[in-house]
């Protein structure tokens, strides 16, 4: 006949070796679980990711386009500069051209 002392080890052998189990089930589930999150996040991801590559693709063709534009505009001779125009003579602004007509001037 055994001792209690040796059944309550037994029993509690029995119950880490359960405890031990459950706990590699629960881990393989987990990890399959993670598994199939990255394969749906890739597969939902992938069209966001192929947009925002094709954007990005436009913006450096539209940039490449400008400097080309920009780089072979000509610029405005410098004039001599005429005297301001006393208080009330010519346009509000006065007398000077805007902004906007002095840079997109034509040459000619």
């Amino acid at each position: 006949m055994t001792t209690w002392h040796a059944q309550l080890r037994d029993i509690f052998i029995i119950l880490v070796a359960l405890t031990f189990m459950f706990a590699c089930i629960f881990g393989a589930l987990s990890m399959w679980q993670l598994y199939r999150l990255g394969r749906a996040l890739k597969r939902d991801a992938q069209p966001v990711i192929d947009t925002a590559l094709e954007t990005v693709a436009t913006v450096r063709d539209t940039s490449a386009f400008m400097s080309e534009r920009v780089r072979s505009m000509p610029l405005p001779a410098k004039r001599a500069e005429r005297p301001a125009p006393a208080a009330g003579e010519g346009t509000p602004a006065g007398g000077a051209r805007s902004v906007v007509q002095r840079l997109f001037r034509r040459g000619g």
